[in-house]
């Protein structure tokens, strides 16, 4: 089973296994490229599924085997500094967060809110997109700097709306004073009827001085402020929250400038609404590093930058964890049901495939996936966004190629009679597919050129290996053609050759087929 391909609704939790520690720095990591690729997959679910749960399992039974893992545990429960750096490593790869933070929001977003989690140094900002809904919150800012906090509101922000030592809740303390939110006139409709609220309702826990972080239903949390042995707001230990209660909305019946309805809907259309502000985004900048399947296996610098959010340029938008949710909900378009996934198709078929091909609307995408149960789903969503003009023109080439190379032997024969016989009456193939899509943007051949490249003899046989995958426990056989008419020698057509795989690096000096078989069929 995919990960896209968990169901929604049944699962409360789910346990991903296993993340791996670093023996020496006694650091969590992935592992590996691919490992790293489905822990950020699996996040998928969470689109629709929002309250279930994903734990991550480190380490798991070869941590007992000899090797060098084997003490690991230990090492790392006896040794201070050790547990340190895996506590500092876990909250690295929760957060995505170097420890060093730096708060603050783009031009067209709003803090809403902060945090210290993850952050060894300052705080983390919660930015959302500057819009109608978060108005109130683009006319207000906290003022006052830690650790003296005694400054009164601007002129040009009169309007004192709450004081707390930390601001928002992530901020540093003040020492002395607090730091005031500040609204420009007029004050803000949502931020008039607010209050500190100690106890959640239903409340946890029976005693009054352990206070909850928790606003009554349908309230907008501005802050929270922890308490603690001598704190003056009544709070020995948790913390409590500022709550603002919003003016009643009026409701306005949905017509054609709302098309969308949903929160998932909504989040779908607003990825799709920045991606296409800046469509090589993707391909140019981020870059990702895509499944095997593709044998991408080098190291790309440009996207473990862009990890970190280390963007430059006119792409203020391009940013990796927005494109995966872009991603995963193309996959949901994909995999799901269509009771699921059917408010989510126009959204993308309006903003993204009328914009480019008819070929790529939701269910000509659907149709080409399940003929081809065998693609990897989020492979195929990751190259129509990173080849957004090219994956139309790409698909209605795949049936042009399919019945152009691909044939099955009229006869049983395996002399060369038979062999030449089938070259000129090829026959309709079932279950099997040619990748259509070529990186217009990278210059990366297609299928098709390759195709063409070994009957025109520019691409030669070097070598043919049968090898099994142990994890599946199935044969698989590997072609090996050289670029070039006699394998070994220097040089070949370049039009054959990956130029976004070198990088600097050795070029490619071969093309190489996967073949997996299913050897139960021979078998029974």
């Amino acid at each position: 089973m995919l990960l896209e391909e968990i169901p929604f609704g049944y699962y409360t939790d789910i346990i991903f296994s296993f993340a791996t520690m670093d023996p020496k720095t006694i650091e969590i990591q992935a592992g590996d490229s691919k490992t790293a690729q489905f822990m950020q997959r699996i996040n998928a679910i969470k689109l629709i599924q929002s309250d279930i749960k994903i734990r991550i399992a480190v380490g798991g039974w070869a941590f007992n085997d000899p090797g060098p893992t084997q003490t690991t545990f230990g090492d790392m429960a006896a040794s201070t500094s050790a547990t340190k750096s895996f506590i500092d490593s876990l909250i690295k790869m929760m957060n995505k967060n170097s420890g060093v933070c730096m708060p603050g929001c783009n031009d067209d977003e709003v803090k809403v809110g902060s945090l210290r989690v993850g952050c060894n140094f300052s705080h983390q900002a919660a930015c959302c997109t500057s819009e109608e809904s978060t108005s109130a919150y683009g006319s207000c800012k906290w003022v006052g700097e830690a650790p003296t906090c005694n400054q009164d509101c601007p002129s040009d922000y009169p309007n004192k709306i709450f004081s707390s030592k930390m601001a928002a809740g992530g901020e540093q303390p003040c020492i002395s004073g607090t730091k005031h939110y500040c609204c420009r006139e007029p004050k803000p409709a949502a931020f008039s009827k607010c209050d500190w609220h100690n106890k959640a309702s239903p409340r946890r826990f029976e005693q009054d001085f352990i206070c909850e972080d928790s606003c009554p239903s349908g309230q907008i949390k501005l802050a929270t402020e922890v308490g603690g042995m001598g704190a003056s707001n009544g709070c020995f230990g948790g913390a409590r929250a500022y709550c603002c209660e919003p003016p009643p909305k009026p409701v306005v019946p949905r017509g054609d400038d709302d098309p969308f309805g949903g929160t998932q809907n909504k989040e779908f259309q607003l990825l799709l609404e920045k991606y296409m502000e800046y469509p090589p985004c993707p391909a140019t900048i981020l870059r990702p590093k895509l499944g095997d399947m593709f044998t991408n296996v080098k190291r790309s610098l440009e996207f473990e930058a862009s990890q970190a959010r280390d963007l430059q340029g006119r792409a203020t938008n391009c940013e990796m964890d927005r494109y995966v949710r872009m991603v995963g909900f193309g996959v949901a378009l994909l995999t799901k049901e269509s009771d699921l996934i059917g408010p989510l198709q126009p959204v993308y078929d309006e903003i993204f495939a009328g914009a480019y091909d008819e070929a790529i609307t939701a269910e000509k995408l659907r149709a080409h996936y399940q003929r081809n149960p065998e693609l990897d789903p989020n492979a195929v969503m990751q190259y129509v966004f990173l080849n957004p003009k090219a994956a139309g023109p790409g698909l209605r080439r795949a049936a042009q190629a399919s019945e152009t190379f691909c044939w099955l032997p009229t006869t049983r024969k395996r002399d060369g009679k038979a062999l030449s016989e089938t070259s000129r009456h090829p026959s309709d193939v079932g279950k099997r597919w040619v990748w259509w899509l070529p990186n217009d943007e990278n210059g990366t051949p297609d299928i098709s050129t390759i195709l063409g490249g070994i009957l025109n003899g520019d691409l030669s046989l070097h070598y043919a290996r049968w090898q099994n995958l142990s994890q599946q426990n199935v044969p698989m056989l590997e072609l090996g053609y050289w670029i070039g008419r006699t394998p070994g020698a220097a040089g070949g057509n370049d039009m054959y050759r990956d130029p976004y795989m070198a990088d600097g690096g050795p070029q490619d000096r071969w093309v190489v087929f996967h073949m997996h078989i299913d050897e139960a069929p021979c078998l029974n």
